[in-house]
């Protein structure tokens, strides 16, 4: 491999393969050769959250998002560490964050949700879904996820 896309490309093949440490190795070396390469330090992140090393991870996405502020997946994936940290309120900024910057991320606006059914906050996870509804109507796995928040809400509310 000669360059830093050519090792991200094989972190990612890794990482979908469920090879982490393999996946984290070839982001490093991505760094290594492209040290202001925001995608590389979100990506090894993303394994890191995958092994359960939050605070690494978190480490990689303040330097993603301090090379570049309006680097959306960084804030999608610190959300991710912050809430599986069990941070609420560093998650849902983060996936605010994300939202902003990259309104049609689906997946962002699922989250971000989440970290308000975790919590029990069903109406507010409603909310939410129906914002990424407005953007997507025919979003499957959002309206999934919507109807099952509503469910839990009924059940709550008997």
């Amino acid at each position: 491999m000669n360059s830093a896309d050519d090792y991200i490309q094989s972190g990612n093949e890794h990482y979908y393969a469920n090879r982490l440490r393999d996946a984290i190795t070839d982001y490093t070396h991505a760094i290594n050769l492209a040290p202001d390469n925001p995608l590389a330090y979100s990506q090894r992140a993303s394994a890191y959250i995958e092994l359960g090393d939050y605070q690494q991870a978190l480490a990689d996405l303040d330097e993603a998002i301090r090379i570049d502020e309006s680097y959306w997946l960084a804030y999608y994936h610190r959300g991710l560490a912050y809430h599986r940290l069990n941070d609420a309120f560093h998650a849902i900024e983060n996936f605010e964050e994300s939202i902003r910057l990259q309104p049609q991320d689906m997946a962002s606006y699922i989250q971000y949700a989440l970290v308000y059914v975790d919590r029990g906050d069903y109406q507010h996870a409603i909310a939410i879904y129906d914002r990424a509804l407005k953007i997507q109507p025919d979003h499957k796995m959002v309206s999934v996820f919507k109807m099952m928040a509503r469910q839990k809400l009924t059940e709550k509310n008997n």
